[in-house]
């Protein structure tokens, strides 16, 4: 997306809702659109099949293992920041959380606040392993000493936050504009479908020198 259309989308958000609801529900429309972006690309390379799992464990699978925890601890922070309280540490953050207050309408408030709610309960597990894992390593998991295990979390758990973040973004939009379309990833050029045609060239290419 070119700066100009971004400032275009920008400014017909503000135009619709005001500011400061309509600068910051731009701010979370790109930074959703951002995460989408990298889930596809997590997906594409890690959920997708059994043959490309195999296809990294010959090209490199040391690395390739890195590469999925740090995308997955990655997503998880991701998901957590968007659903974050307004302030922390008194510094205000962009949050989903922010947009109940700044919407006029108290019915349409109402909604959001709920969908906000939900969304939030669906990304405890990510707030969990931010806490014990991520951001800090709790003592006790790290001894194995007893401790509570940390939330279960899987592709699944991910993809429900996700579209629970996405509802309360369509609420605010179809609210102001009438409709909203989907969040979607598309084709991104010289991405994971790229990475692994290259892969699979090397690993093939190796295979028929041996």
């Amino acid at each position: 997306m070119t700066v100009s259309l971004v400032d275009d989308y920008k400014a017909g958000f503000v135009a619709a809702m005001g500011d400061p609801l309509g600068e910051q529900f731009h701010a979370l429309w790109l930074d959703v659109t951002w995460l989408t972006i990298k889930w596809s690309q997590f997906v594409e390379i890690f959920g997708t099949a059994a043959e490309r799992i195999s296809l990294l464990n010959k090209a490199a699978p040391s690395f390739f293992l890195m590469v999925e925890n740090a995308f997955w601890q990655d997503t998880l922070l991701h998901l957590t920041r968007l659903t974050d309280a307004p302030q922390s540490v008194g510094k205000d953050n962009l949050t989903i959380a922010n947009l109940p207050d700044l919407i006029a309408c108290a019915e349409t408030s109402k909604a959001v606040r709920e969908l906000v709610n939900i969304a939030k309960k669906s990304t405890e597990f990510c707030r969990d392993w931010r806490n014990r894992h991520i951001a800090h390593q709790d003592l006790k998991l790290a001894l194995g000493d007893d401790a509570i295990p940390l939330a279960e979390g899987s592709r699944d758990h991910v993809t429900k936050a996700l579209d629970a973040i996405y509802e309360v973004l369509y609420e605010v939009r179809r609210a102001y504009l009438g409709s909203s379309p989907p969040f979607q990833a598309g084709h991104t050029i010289g991405g994971a479908t790229a990475l692994l045609r290259v892969l699979e060239g090397g690993v093939s290419g190796k295979a028929s020198k041996e």
